[in-house]
């Protein structure tokens, strides 16, 4: 167990398997809503090991790093059996012993399609950090809430970008073309404006920040009983789960994980700390590129002065990352994990997460005494004492 653990947290940091020597690499497209990635290819029951991928796991590193979305286009420089290995540019990492932007991931084969040029009429021109000011070269929507397609029975995550048909939709309706992959021919669909945002890069930048917070909020709300779950490298919304999460112990991976028992897919949609901003940035327009919290610890100017803290700028501390939500009702929002109590996206008073600190002021003030933090369960229970920490600026 100690050796699985060291390996996955050593592919975590940035070394993963390197392509095979004179593998031509091809360009392809996520061909599925949601198509989890790992660090490293599995060796053995390939298939039942993603579908088994759990939410969150104690005592090992959940396989799983980042979430990829239909329509987004991955480049292949390997591969095995079962699995790719691709490069995705909407998001990097960087680790201590490696400062090069990293974007290698692997994930299942059936979950990619070869982009040939009359599938790439239909693809929306791919988000790059190599690039940010990249203009879309063809007029594109993003959706900002989950949508049911009833053509194909797909429900598409939050963040997945489209082809739209300006000639064709009206005040309420977007006309959009997908390409059906099993079919192999395009779609012609109807999605409600309230559930997407036409990206337009002249858009002014001043209220990306408010539009962020509010679509995190709208994640964050619906039924009282049904949560955006927490999700180890997750960064997805597709559905919302019902209950309250258990542990329960693992027999296979030997550790405890967390289960919503009332939700049964095998594939868990969700968001950890990083992926819930990342999301809500990229679907707002903002370039923000960043896959984990140390990418963010090294890449983001950090804020000393409370005057400078805007919303939507980022509370770090190792291994986590908080959103700044509202500066006069000192609100924050985050994805937390299980341990704490919560397993999920939430909003909630900066006060229930550190001790003694009430306003988002008085954590800068803390920060420039260099006096360290006291963080907070579900319980109000301290479970950690946090020496160090920043203030990010979101972009």
């Amino acid at each position: 167990m100690k050796k699985q653990i060291l390996n996955t947290l050593f592919l975590a940091a940035g070394f993963i398997v390197a392509p095979l020597n004179g593998y031509k690499s091809h360009l392809a497209v996520i061909n599925c809503p949601v198509a989890d990635l790992i660090g490293e290819p599995f060796n053995h029951n390939v298939i039942k090991r993603y579908m088994n991928l759990p939410l969150y796991a104690e005592g090992a590193c959940c396989p799983r790093v980042h979430q990829a979305l239909y329509n987004e286009v991955v480049k292949i420089v390997d591969e095995t059996e079962c699995e790719y290995c691709v490069e995705i540019a909407n998001t990097y990492f960087v680790s201590e012993k490696n400062k090069n932007p990293q974007t290698r991931y692997w994930t299942l084969k059936k979950n990619c399609t070869m982009l040939d040029d009359e599938i790439k009429k239909y693809i929306p021109t791919p988000i790059s950090y190599k690039k940010p000011e990249t203009k879309t070269t063809k007029p594109t929507i993003v959706l900002t809430q989950p949508w049911h397609d009833n053509m194909s029975g797909n429900c598409f995550s939050v963040g997945t970008r489209f082809i739209y048909c300006p000639r064709y939709s009206d005040n309420e309706i977007i006309t959009v073309i997908l390409y059906d992959f099993i079919k192999q021919k395009d779609i012609t669909c109807g999605i409600h404006r309230s559930e997407c945002r036409v990206e337009d890069k002249t858009n002014s930048q001043n209220n990306l920040r408010t539009e962020m917070i509010a679509l995190l909020r709208s994640w964050i709300s619906g039924h009282c009983s049904t949560v955006v779950p927490y999700v180890w490298g997750g960064c997805s919304y597709t559905e919302r789960y019902a209950g309250s999460f258990r542990q329960k112990y693992d027999k296979q991976t030997d550790c405890c994980i967390y289960v919503y028992p009332k939700t049964k897919r095998s594939l868990k949609i969700g968001f950890d700390c990083s992926g819930a901003i990342l999301r809500a940035a990229q679907c707002v327009g903002i370039p923000y590129f960043c896959k984990n919290s140390y990418t963010a610890s090294t890449q983001l100017k950090s804020i000393n002065a409370y005057r400078d803290v805007e919303i939507g700028d980022i509370i770090w501390i190792q291994g986590h990352v908080i959103v700044i939500a509202d500066l006069e009702r000192n609100r924050i929002i985050e994805a937390r994990g299980y341990p704490h109590g919560y397993g999920k996206l939430q909003e909630m008073p900066i006060s229930q997460a550190f001790e003694g600190i009430e306003t988002i002021q008085q954590l800068v003030e803390r920060l420039n005494t260099k006096k360290g933090l006291k963080r907070l369960d579900k319980k109000g229970t301290v479970v950690a004492t946090i020496p160090h920490y920043k203030i990010l600026k979101l972009y």
